[in-house]
């Protein structure tokens, strides 16, 4: 089953594989919360990021790590919906608590 990770963490502190996503995007991990992340069974994962704009980021990586989705997402109420995180993360960045 999987797990969504309802906590922001600056990318930095992650792994690997979401840093060599957005270094291959243009953005430095140090600058972008990750909010909201479900990992499958399949070793796939689906998240969002948000950077420093605030721009929410929705990305999805295969089971063989190829990026399968990036999106700017427009609508964040629509995504918040999925991913509870994506409101603490956007609010976060706003107070400047992760600036």
């Amino acid at each position: 089953m999987p797990v969504e990770v309802l906590a922001c963490a600056v990318v930095a502190h992650c792994g690997s594989r979401l840093r060599n996503l957005l270094v291959a995007r243009g953005l430095h991990a140090s600058e972008v919360l990750l909010a909201g992340l479900i990992g499958g069974e399949d070793n796939s994962q689906y998240g969002v990021f948000i950077t420093a704009a605030p721009q929410c980021l929705l990305f999805e990586i295969g089971p063989s790590n190829q990026l399968v989705r990036w999106e700017q997402i427009e609508d964040v109420d629509a995504l918040a919906k999925d991913f509870s995180a994506v409101n603490v993360g956007i609010a976060m960045r706003r107070a400047g608590e992760l600036a």
